[in-house]
């Protein structure tokens, strides 16, 4: 999971140059930490700390309301076999990028 953040961080670097930083990432829910790794740490190393908010766990309805206004919604599951996580259709039914 780790390395998938990484790359994801990585490539949220990138495109704030290209964008002028004009972007904005929110974490919710328990993701201040992944494998052990401190995602505020790692965003302060690459220098994108004020581009990536992170946020405690939220009410439903707020997360719902969040998934509304955003421009793209990410789900990082890189175990998946079998199973599908709901959170996915709950992205599907905002219409947005998934």
């Amino acid at each position: 999971m780790i390395r998938i953040i990484l790359t994801f961080l990585k490539i949220i670097r990138e495109v704030a140059k290209e964008l002028n930083n004009k972007v904005v990432v929110k974490f919710f829910g328990n993701s201040g930490l992944a494998n052990g790794y401190n995602i505020e740490d790692i965003c302060n190393e690459y220098k994108i700390d004020n581009l990536v908010k992170i946020s405690e766990p939220v009410p439903h309805k707020k997360i719902i309301l969040e998934m509304l206004k955003s421009d793209v919604l990410l789900i990082f599951c890189p175990d998946w076999n079998i199973q599908i996580p709901a959170k996915l259709f709950e992205y599907m039914a905002t219409g947005g990028l998934i």
